[in-house]
């Protein structure tokens, strides 16, 4: 690995973090070009009806790091607000088993397990929040999905400082600010469609295929350049 890193001509990492990271462990620059994700619901219409107002969505593997916990517990304060829940752990572990069986104790919590896309794009479209409970994070795959769609984020973990930076949603440092952010999203009109059109328009205009492929064209270009003027001296 470190072998092909030293001699590649240009080096692309996915975010600040990476590229910190890489400068770090190889002392080795790198540019920043986020991921992209074709999301086939990201121009569907996602209007606010009264069925989905006040629905918040989780999706990941039910494992320590993700803190479903927090989830859960943020389900208990707020029985106004259903919670829907996507995914499986890996393994079968008593840590999953015991969330489960909480969630399944709740009146507000649905459990759907590992979903096809079809179904996962519907709760993407009829859900209004997307909430993340993560210890960390690379560059959570979710929150485009989201994003495409128009749908903010409350999360624990801010890759790159992006949801603040870009105002895409709201960040929790605990369970009692994920409560508090998720009731102010949900309870202000004016404010959730300004985050939403805003999460909408950072995902255009970063993380579609086209606009991720117009960076790397223009890296490829820009490197074609440099060795084509290295072979005329």
């Amino acid at each position: 690995y470190k072998h092909g890193l030293r001699r590649a001509d240009r080096i692309v990492a996915q975010t600040l973090r990476q590229q910190r990271g890489l400068r770090l462990a190889v002392g080795l620059e790198s540019q920043v070009i986020p991921m992209a994700t074709a999301c086939p619901w990201s121009g569907a219409s996602r209007e606010v009806r009264p069925h989905s107002a006040k629905r918040v969505l989780w999706v990941g593997r039910i494992t320590p790091e993700k803190r479903l916990d927090y989830l859960l517990e943020a389900a208990r304060r707020c029985p106004e607000i259903t919670f829907e829940i996507v995914g499986t752990p890996n393994k079968a572990s008593e840590y999953a088993t015991g969330l489960l069986d909480q969630a399944a104790r709740l009146s507000n919590v649905k459990s759907h397990g590992r979903l096809p896309r079809s179904e996962l794009s519907q709760l993407y479209l009829n859900c209004r929040l997307l909430c993340c409970t993560s210890i960390l994070e690379g560059f959570p795959t979710t929150f485009l999905e989201a994003w495409s769609c128009g749908l903010p984020v409350v999360t624990t973990f801010d890759p790159d400082d992006t949801v603040a930076r870009h105002g895409l949603g709201r960040v929790a440092a605990n369970v009692d600010e994920v409560v508090l952010q998720v009731r102010e999203m949900l309870g202000n009109d004016e404010t959730y469609a300004r985050v939403s059109r805003a999460a909408r328009q950072y995902y255009t205009e970063n993380h579609t295929v086209e606009a991720v492929s117009r960076r790397f064209r223009s890296v490829f270009e820009k490197l074609a350049v440099s060795q084509d003027t290295a072979n005329r001296a």
